[in-house]
């Protein structure tokens, strides 16, 4: 899961430090460097030097690593089309709708 939690922020846009990326995905800054050391491994993210400052390192999907999260992503969607077919397109909605609101609460 916080594989492709990381994998999903880095799609929205590469990260200007691991810190921020640990704090965009609410993660523990200390856990994410193995998180990170595998995803690196697997050839899925690079771990560059800021050329502004040297000591922090940015993090980019690879080529590799923007289409697994599109295979992964793919996936959720297929997943969620057959869970949700049962149910009107309103009640979708609805569901959707409250769901992306009890995100925004657990934000605050």
């Amino acid at each position: 899961m916080w594989a492709y939690a990381a994998l999903a922020q880095l799609a929205q846009e590469p990260a200007p430090t691991q810190v921020a990326l640990a704090r965009a995905m609410r993660y523990d800054k200390n856990r994410l460097i193995s998180l990170l050391d595998q995803l690196q491994a697997e050839g899925l993210i690079v771990r560059e030097p800021d050329p502004a400052d040297r000591r922090n390192l940015r993090i980019r999907l690879t080529p590799a690593g923007q289409q697994r999260h599109a295979a992964v992503r793919a996936q959720i969607d297929l997943m969620e089309t057959r869970l949700l077919e049962g149910l009107s397109g309103k009640d979708q909605h609805i569901l959707r709708t409250s769901l992306a609101r009890l995100a925004q609460v657990e934000e605050a």
